[in-house]
């Protein structure tokens, strides 16, 4: 009789779990039917956005609560996080995002799911063991699997449209192509899709010993991993003192690669350490190197916040700085915990556990912080950015103005209006920002270095001043303020007695090229293949040691394409120089390497 009841049972949650998908995608295929049609809601932006949001967040949280709340608890919580989760799309649709008329940004859905994830995890494990606060062996147990069926359901859907593309290419080859056409359909593929999804979480969540099965080789192998990512982390702070800091400033992204790194220890730490209950200790090599990862995340933290510090104080707050000093917030309660965990007498770690559930906390205030108009990166970004120009930090000519007109909504839009209406230069730049219906192709990539920025090899000689006199559309897009400065090396690779340009930011080399009429165009670019070279091939060029040679083999030209061969190996003392020829772009009174209008 048990037996039999609870084959009813999962039956009746079954099915209840396909009604969800069943209506969680006809939901989503009336609004893309709305969106495409243009009908109401679309034309409430705020109400459209907020209805995407709670119907792509509804079926996770009320499909996974089936399985793990009682109908009362389900039925509250329900109500709590998808009013919260409303009120977040209907934020995100009054921003007023170019690009996003219709769909929230990646960045606010991520940060839903993610804040969903957590508070779902938490109430879950409370309610099994009946208390405001679980135990950690719930917290981690609760967690691991909520984590491990969403990407188990995630992949069984990417299987369910694989093996429905296999059935549309089998048909599709006896001449029935009615099959493709039917699974290409919208009114299909979005029910269908939710479908599979939940039954998916069905098949997960009554198959226990799969998930653990899963959750127990992932964290092994993934345990594992710790004492290199530790070693190489101690290796890298090691090499600081030698090194200095300035390299790490030079790649513009400090601050997010050590954030980064600091998630990673903390992903990998939590693996080793798992729920704390082993019955045999670790190995000595992973203990040793969760103590060494724990004290390692708070230099890590420190020099994510230095970097950040100097960032905003040169260029002032942006959306992404924002977010990365969210994630500081949030990775220095990590570091502190975990530092005092290391050094605190007893068990491995064991501080960990309070650590772990009083972060989580704090990172779903850091979220709803970040997700409400407390926080908003959006209206944060802007204010920082205008208060700087009116200040006389940026000058009016370095000022992004067509940031506010297209990259930051409403806010962006009614700063400009209020620039618009103040005199001198700052008034006229913005209401021509005002004035232009797309973003200028400049604006877009930030402020360009200048020719005089530029370090050009052999040492001792110059730009061409016919070069220099059109540096900015030469070399518009890939010189910018926030990089290295661009090196230009000068030498004749066609043997017309002229010296070419070839351009680097860093990366492959843009080829320029005088015509006979003193034109200056982009012509190609040229990659260094190296095989088994000792050192950046770029060296060579600075150090003046670059030869031209004759190409072995000529081009084959296939009505105006032209192919080239590729050696397929290189000796190790040459460069070799593969030009991918390309179009000249052309300005405005046909000329070539314009500014795009």
């Amino acid at each position: 009789m048990d037996t039999e009841h609870n084959a009813g049972a999962d039956r009746g949650l079954l099915l209840t779990r396909l009604g969800v998908g069943l209506i969680q995608g006809l939901a989503l295929f009336g609004l893309s039917e709305a969106a495409e049609r243009k009908v109401w809601p679309v034309s409430d932006r705020p109400l459209f956005i907020a209805l995407v949001v709670l119907a792509l967040a509804a079926g996770p949280v009320i499909l996974s609560g089936l399985g793990s709340l009682k109908r009362r608890a389900l039925i509250v919580w329900s109500v709590v996080a998808l009013s919260v989760v409303a009120a977040v799309g209907w934020m995100e649709g009054y921003r007023g995002l170019d690009g996003f008329e219709t769909i929230p940004s990646p960045l606010v859905m991520v940060a839903v799911l993610v804040g969903l994830f957590i508070a779902h995890s938490l109430i879950v494990a409370a309610a099994r063991d009946r208390a405001r606060i679980a135990g950690y062996p719930t917290y981690f147990d609760v967690s691991w699997k909520h984590g491990v069926q969403l990407v188990l359901a995630l992949a069984f859907t990417g299987i369910f449209w694989a093996v429905l593309g296999i059935g549309a290419a089998l048909f599709g080859m006896i001449g029935v192509k009615a099959f493709a056409q039917v699974i290409g359909e919208r009114w299909f593929a979005i029910p269908s899709s939710a479908l599979a999804f939940a039954v998916a979480v069905h098949l997960t969540d009554v198959r226990l010993g799969l998930i653990q099965g899963v959750r127990t080789v992932a964290l092994t192998l993934l345990g594992w991993l710790l004492p290199l990512l530790a070693g190489l982390t101690l290796a890298f702070l090691l090499a600081l003192p030698f090194t200095g800091l300035e390299p790490l400033w030079k790649t513009g992204s400090a601050a997010m690669i050590l954030v980064g790194a600091g998630a990673s220890l903390i992903l990998l730490i939590n693996a080793a350490y798992q729920d704390g209950g082993r019955e045999k200790p670790l190995p000595v090599a992973l203990r040793s190197a969760m103590r060494l990862g724990g004290l390692l995340l708070l230099p890590l933290t420190v020099l994510a916040a230095y970097a950040l510090w100097l960032r905003i104080g040169q260029y002032g707050l942006t959306i992404e700085r924002i977010i990365a000093v969210a994630g500081v917030v949030v990775g220095a309660c990590y570091a502190v915990g975990y530092a005092i965990a290391v050094v605190l007498p007893g068990p491995v770690m064991r501080r960990l556990e309070p650590t772990n559930v009083a972060t989580s906390i704090v990172g779903l205030v850091v979220l709803l912080a970040l997700l409400s108009p407390l926080a908003d990166p959006v209206r944060l970004s802007v204010d920082n950015q205008v208060s700087r120009l009116l200040a006389g930090k940026v000058k009016p000519a370095d000022f992004d103005f067509d940031y506010l007109r297209f990259g930051s909504g409403q806010m962006g839009t009614r700063a400009l209006d209020r620039l618009s209406k103040a005199g001198g230069d700052i008034g006229r730049l913005a209401r021509e920002a005002k004035a232009r219906t797309s973003r200028s192709y400049d604006a877009a990539l930030g402020a360009e270095q200048t020719a005089e920025d530029a370090k050009v090899y052999p040492a001792g000689k110059a730009l061409p001043e016919a070069f220099k006199a059109r540096w900015k559309g030469l070399a518009s897009g890939m010189c910018r303020k926030e990089l290295p400065a661009c090196e230009a090396f000068l030498l004749d690779l066609n043997g017309d007695g002229r010296e070419e340009v070839l351009l680097s930011a860093g990366g492959p080399a843009v080829l320029f090229e005088q015509d006979a009429k003193g034109v200056w165009a982009r012509q190609g670019e040229i990659n260094p293949a190296v095989v088994c070279a000792k050192d950046d091939p770029w060296v060579a060029f600075r150090a003046g040691r670059a030869q031209v040679r004759p190409s072995r083999w000529n081009e084959i030209d296939l009505n105006g394409a032209r192919w080239t061969v590729q050696p397929d190996q290189t000796p190790c003392l040459d460069v070799t120089l593969t030009v991918t020829t390309t179009p000249p772009t052309v300005e405005e009174g046909g000329k070539a390497g314009g500014k795009a209008k």
